[in-house]
């Protein structure tokens, strides 16, 4: 039996700019009343702040979101992590 292939790593670099979207497990709810998109948007203004950030465009539906970004610095990862 092969062993799986871990998924190549993410280029990381200042000022690219990166489509994110993250959605809830078999589609399911990950805001489910005005209150969670107020915190969702709340904390992503804190990251937007913290890791430098350039935000360009939230669309943030019942099951699944969608950023587009650029980064100052090479902080993908770090930023998308604490946001989610």
């Amino acid at each position: 039996m092969r062993a799986a292939m871990a998924r190549p790593l993410r280029f990381q670099y200042a000022g690219l700019a990166y489509h994110v979207m993250a959605r809830g497990n078999n589609k399911m709810r990950i805001f489910l009343d005005d209150l969670d998109y107020a915190r969702f948007i709340g904390i992503l203004g804190e990251v937007r702040e913290q890791y430098e950030l350039d935000l360009w465009l939230v669309c943030a539906m019942p099951n699944h979101y969608h950023l587009v970004f650029r980064t100052r610095r090479p902080n993908l990862s770090r930023a998308i992590r604490q946001l989610n």
